[in-house]
């Protein structure tokens, strides 16, 4: 036998065999020393949300509160001794007066196109001008938002963009670009981000916003797409005044909210169930039957709404005589 045949091995696989693209796919996600250094090693900044010399995306729909916690992020990080520069391109006159102010009496600088002359080009050639630095271990730079940055649907114009992010995390810049969610949600109410796959690709930590409004507060909580770092999850309040106060326990508001929406779906089926069962109890089938003839659904629509919004908006009870669930409304219960 010669000395280099391995054919009594089974699992040797040869120098001078061309690797199959399955080896080349594991070799590509194996998890490396390096890379769990690197996440072992990165250092929280903020909130365990924004971490040192990490590129970061927010994404969260429009008037989600992702403004208004950046700008206190912002603000805490100046105090910790950073230079912030908040880039808002997303702003008018007016409100930038407003934001003026909060970068004024925080201590970082607030970068917008408002002087005559000036444009939007002109803020982001100082991303351009950021990657001639050599140590930019000490900035933080916020991107509001970050459309106004770079055409996020576009693959060939956002990738550029993206390298140029990258560039500045080289140089030890920490980044977080603020950006925008498609219309819908997904079927299970998760946030899908605006753009094309790069964007997720090209960013060290992807945050999702999920806010959730009452008539004095939003609730606005993270959840993590991408984590690069030791991130945690976080649930924020932003009251009236827009001042943000980290909470001390977590809200899922994504299921939250999925749920208001579904019950905002139903809510002919449920109000018609609530006058059936108003003046007197009424038994499953009851109420089934007239949901049909009603042209509320078959049963099977009908039974998930019953079950849905027990103990919400009715209670139920088994009868005496054939022991069949009978609803009856909470403001008849006992």
């Amino acid at each position: 036998m010669a000395s280099d045949d391995y054919s009594y091995l089974p699992n040797k696989v040869s120098q001078l065999e061309p690797k199959r693209d399955w080896r080349r796919s594991v070799d590509k996600l194996t998890v490396t020393n390096e890379q769990v250094e690197e996440i072992s090693d990165s250092q929280p900044l903020w909130c365990d949300s924004i971490f040192h010399q990490k590129s970061h995306v927010w994404v969260a729909p429009p008037n989600g509160g992702k403004t208004t916690i950046a700008t206190s992020a912002a603000a805490e990080l100046a105090n910790d001794g950073y230079e912030v520069l908040y880039f808002n391109l997303d702003a008018g006159a007016a409100d930038l007066k407003h934001y003026q102010g909060l970068a004024e009496s925080s201590g970082y600088r607030l970068i917008a196109p408002l002087e005559a002359g000036t444009s939007e080009a002109d803020c982001i050639s100082v991303i351009t001008q950021m990657l001639e630095d050599d140590d930019l271990s000490d900035c933080v730079v916020f991107l509001d938002t970050l459309k106004k940055f770079t055409d996020v649907i576009s693959k060939q114009n956002s990738k550029k963009f993206y390298a140029n992010v990258r560039g500045l995390t080289i140089r030890g810049c920490t980044v977080i670009a603020l950006a925008h969610t498609n219309k819908h949600p997904d079927s299970d109410g998760k946030l899908v981000y605006e753009g094309t796959g790069d964007l997720k690709a090209d960013f060290d930590i992807m945050m999702m916003l999920y806010p959730s409004k009452t008539d004095t507060e939003l609730t606005v909580s993270t959840e993590f797409e991408k984590e690069r770092a030791l991130v945690k999850p976080q649930t924020f309040v932003i009251d009236s005044s827009r001042s943000v106060t980290l909470s001390g326990d977590y809200t899922n508001t994504r299921e939250l909210e999925h749920v208001r929406r579904q019950e905002a779906n139903d809510s002919e089926v449920i109000d018609f169930i609530k006058d059936l069962i108003s003046l007197k109890p009424m038994n499953q089938s009851g109420v089934i039957a007239a949901c049909k003839d009603a042209g509320m659904g078959n049963r099977k629509p009908t039974m998930r709404v019953l079950r849905a919004y027990r103990n919400r908006h009715w209670t139920c009870e088994r009868g005496f005589q054939n022991n069949e669930l009978r609803y009856i409304s909470l403001d008849h219960s006992p």
